[in-house]
């Protein structure tokens, strides 16, 4: 089938028939036009292209703020886990951005997290701050309480204070950080600790430490003066059961602060640590029999350490750790007779140490010293004479005793008659019956004062054989 000449030969047919010149020039203009457009979109699409992926790339930048940690995740997983790069500290950072890589930041400030163990408190004593009187049995159900060792119960309220080990962010996140949050009604109203992945497990570790404890106390130790300790006890219990999670492959990264991991806070009115309020007067008037204890023991110990310093001056303790040696040195009975020499020579040598120390004091003790050397001395003196004489006169006693007994019996009853305030009455050596008129103290010299001197027999003044040694 043959087609037309006009189709086979356009162009010859246009040129003959010459009717649309400027058509095919308008034509070509606008294709141009056309094309210089879709040229320039191009561009600014590619312009705008670059500008997004630059954009894209610079999202990756991210700050870590000072008291924050940051750790990046790549499709999922920690980069460079278990290098030291893994923990980003303060200052700028890059990762990958959003579907490639991911970054947490964990602050390491403190935290913390309050532990209760109250009764139950009324909206109308919550607003006032005022806890009354209430005299029904407490509920489990509605009050939280403690039983100590003694099978006391107590109420207390604590505050955990803790921080995210800045080395061990890595374990916070795989070990905590998912754990979700307990969930309530009114999310929103709930406070900042119980929305943080933690709260759940270390309020159930708290809390077993808490009730671990305090069995092993009694609740008046706990009430009165031991809290500390007790408070202690329980940061120590709360401590081991972090370290039995990292033991066990779990580390939560957690750790308790240095100023006290553990503390008691109060509540309202209420004391911080208390008993129940349905026995309060009784622990009342326990404390104050405490109270007054402790002021009398207080007082006595404060009357001993004065009576210590003015008997032995400051150095009083040194002396008496000395005295108690050597007291435990007499009562030792323990060596064999082999060291008999030796711990003789030990107990000896304590003597002495004790004297040095007595002898240095500034107290009484010092001047009781010095009078006891004295009277020693005296006694010395006073003995060795009563000795020479005893000696001087042994010759003759033992010639003829009777002799001797006899003539020193003269000598004494002469001295005594020779004094004109004796009364001397003559007694017959056959009488059967004696009477002696006494005369009154005023009638007689010898009930006054000086008559009683008088009476005083002067011993110096006995006749002593000329061999004697003078005493004085």
């Amino acid at each position: 089938m043959n087609e037309p000449d006009h189709l086979l030969h356009p162009h010859e047919h246009d040129d003959n028939h010459d009717h649309g010149g400027p058509q095919v020039d308008h034509f070509d203009a606008a294709t141009s036009e056309l094309a210089g457009a879709l040229r320039r979109s191009f561009g600014v699409l590619k312009l705008v292209m670059f500008v997004l992926i630059v954009l894209y790339l610079l999202s990756g930048w991210f700050s870590v703020e000072r008291g924050e940690r940051a750790v990046i995740y790549r499709f999922g997983d920690i980069v460079d886990r278990g290098e030291p790069g893994a923990v980003k500290d303060e200052g700028w950072h890059w990762s990958w951005p959003f579907p490639i890589d991911s970054h947490v930041k964990v602050s390491t400030a403190q935290r913390t997290l309050p532990i209760s163990f109250m009764l139950d408190v009324t909206d109308k004593e919550k607003a006032s701050g005022k806890i009354g009187a209430k005299y029904g049995p407490l509920s489990p159900e509605r009050d939280d309480y403690l039983v100590t060792g003694d099978e006391n119960i107590i109420h207390a309220s604590f505050e955990i204070r803790y921080e995210i080990d800045e080395n061990a962010i890595v374990d916070y996140l795989q070990n905590v950080y998912d754990m979700p949050a307990p969930k309530t009604e009114g999310t929103a109203t709930r406070p900042d600790y119980e929305q943080r992945p933690e709260y759940t497990l270390l309020t159930n570790l708290a809390r077993n430490a808490v009730i671990e404890t305090s069995v092993e106390w009694e609740a008046m130790e706990v009430l009165t003066g031991r809290q500390e300790s007790f408070l202690r006890g329980i940061e120590s219990k709360l401590k081991n059961r972090l370290d039995e999670l990292t033991a066990a492959g779990t580390p939560l990264g957690i750790r308790l602060s240095d100023s006290g991991g553990v503390i008691a806070m109060k509540q309202l009115e209420l004391e911080a640590i208390m008993p129940p309020r349905q026995v309060k007067d009784a622990f009342d008037r326990v404390f104050t029999a405490e109270q007054r204890k402790s002021q009398q023991i207080a007082l006595a110990r404060s009357r001993g350490e004065s009576r210590l310093l003015q008997v032995c001056g400051n150095n009083y303790p040194e002396i008496s750790t000395a005295i108690d040696r050597e007291f435990d040195m007499i009562l030792d009975r323990t060596a064999t007779d082999d060291a008999g020499k030796a711990r003789t020579e030990g107990l000896l040598a304590q003597q002495k140490v004790v004297e040095d120390l007595l002898e240095a004091s500034a107290g009484e003790a010092r001047s009781i010293i010095l009078q006891a050397r004295s009277n020693k001395d005296e006694i010395i003196k006073d003995a060795r004479g009563d000795y020479d004489r005893v000696m001087a006169v042994l010759p003759e006693y033992l010639k003829n005793p009777n002799v001797f007994i006899s003539r020193r019996t003269d000598d004494m009853l002469a001295l005594a008659l020779s004094f004109n305030d004796v009364t001397k009455v003559a007694v017959p050596p056959d009488a059967k019956e004696i009477r002696l008129t006494i005369p009154r103290d005023d009638e007689s010299p010898i009930g006054k004062e000086a008559g009683a001197d008088r009476m005083k027999i002067d011993t110096e003044s006995l006749e002593i054989p000329e061999n004697a040694p003078d005493r004085r």
